[in-house]
């Protein structure tokens, strides 16, 4: 196009110097008309131009870069009209909070009040409860404590050079009631006697034929006479007491092999009681003692009560297998002597 508008104006000033002539007007509007497509062309050329410029803007502002470019220069976006929310509701809260500070100040104090409120009947409550647990403890230790009074106790079986003499600590309500020593269901005494071999073959024992123990050379008794609930109900002076009275019992009935005593805490009043001695040796183990009680040897084992959770089954019937060979060979050396003949 612009090759074919310099032709023309060459051949125009060629045509106007050379010689005058007359212009031909179909040529001078032929002329307009290409130079009005020329400028048409170049405005429809602009306008690509721009758009494209404007798309690939459009295309720019999705990425990060141009939101970052943005943000440098501070221009309204959706984050910025946010923060701006967020700064206006800031100054509205300190605004509020200035305004309702009184009343704030009041509304807490008015929540601590009531809590120290709950806190104090929270604690009445408790204390009331306790107290009622005590005077519950307390009642069902006087009923016990009133009928232990008037229940009568176990009798002592012992005859005169037994084999041994075996040791408890006190009847039990339900040994008391039935009459007969070790009757509770929790107790193995009677379970062990019977396994340890300490009877001649073919006897077994229970609670109810207690009082046959001294025909087959054993006796049994305890340190203290007064049944209670539990050892822990009787007192210092009755341990006591109760040794004394043992000892004599002991130098009465004079018993060959010796005392078995069941439990090491019985053993230690006793001990405690005629020796004079606070405590028992720290080198203290079960089984037979340095140490005599009213002449006898004594030989400790582990109690035999459901409450001695301590020790394994396995260890309790291990001493009184160990006491029970000592019976058996005392037993066996009679029976030699009543078997061999007269000189």
């Amino acid at each position: 196009m612009i090759s074919c508008i310099s032709k023309f104006s060459i051949f125009m000033n060629n045509n106007l110097t050379a010689a005058p002539m007359k212009i031909d007007q179909k040529v001078i509007e032929h002329g307009k008309e290409q130079l009005k497509l020329s400028e048409d062309y170049d405005s429809a050329r602009a306008d690509d131009i721009e758009q494209s410029s404007f798309r690939k803007l459009r295309k720019h502002s999705n990425t990060v870069t141009f939101a970052e470019s943005l943000k440098k220069f501070r221009y309204s976006t959706r984050s910025s009209k946010v923060e701006g929310l967020k700064q206006e509701e800031n100054e509205g809260d300190d605004y509020n909070d200035d305004l309702l500070n009184g009343e704030k100040n009041g509304l807490r104090v008015s929540i601590s009040q009531t809590k120290r409120k709950r806190a104090r009947n929270a604690t009445e409550v408790d204390k009331d409860y306790n107290k009622k647990g005590i005077n519950r403890r307390n009642t069902r230790k006087d009923q016990k404590d009133a009928l232990s009074q008037e229940l009568p106790g176990v009798p002592d079986h012992i005859r005169e050079n037994p084999y041994a003499i075996l040791v408890g600590l006190n009847p039990g309500l339900t040994s008391s009631l039935r009459g007969h020593a070790y009757a509770s269901p929790s107790n193995s005494f009677w379970r062990m006697m019977n396994k340890s071999g300490i009877l001649e073959k073919g006897v077994e024992f229970t609670y109810e034929n207690d009082q046959d123990l001294p025909a087959h050379g054993l006796g049994i008794t305890n340190i203290c006479a007064r049944p209670s609930a539990s050892g822990a109900d009787l007192s210092k002076e009755e341990f006591r007491e109760g040794a004394f009275i043992l000892e004599e019992k002991v130098r009465r009935y004079r018993p060959r092999v010796g005392l078995f005593i069941s439990g090491k805490g019985i053993w230690e009043e006793m001990y405690k009681a005629t020796t004079g001695n606070k405590r028992l040796p720290k080198e203290f183990q079960f089984g037979w003692q340095d140490d005599t009680f009213g002449g006898s040897r004594v030989f400790v084992a582990i109690s035999s009560s459901g409450r001695a959770a301590g020790y394994t089954s396995a260890r309790k019937q291990e001493l009184w297998n160990e006491f029970a060979k000592e019976v058996n060979m005392a037993r066996e050396f009679d029976r030699k002597i009543r078997e061999s003949p007269k000189s």
